[in-house]
């Protein structure tokens, strides 16, 4: 059983790995992509393919953008909690143990 400072923790580290992963894929992969794909098809004059494309490339692009907003919107509501409850449990371990704040570690 993990206590309450590394499950914060560790919460903490998946939403910045969650963060990482979804801008990396949805955003600095999938977009250029996109753009390089359309660009394709329309100098190949392969019109089937390129409003077909542009019909996919319509909603994808704003589905990418709102699972983007919802990891970047974890990420900044987990990741300060980390370092308070690291700082608190820092805090209630050197009250509890009688130690003076600059000697006690935890």
């Amino acid at each position: 059983m993990q206590t309450i400072p590394a499950a914060c923790e560790l919460a903490g580290t998946l939403f910045f790995v969650q963060l990482v992963i979804n801008l990396l894929t949805r955003v600095m992969i999938w977009f250029p992509g996109a753009y390089g794909a359309s660009n394709t098809f329309y100098q190949l004059n392969d019109w089937w393919f390129f409003c077909g494309g542009c019909c996919g490339m319509l909603g994808m692009p704003l589905y990418n953008i709102v699972i983007t907003v919802d990891a970047s919107e974890a990420a900044t509501k987990w990741l300060p909690k980390e370092f308070e409850v690291q700082f608190l449990a820092r805090a209630t371990f050197c009250f509890f143990a009688r130690a003076s704040w600059p000697t006690c570690t935890v």
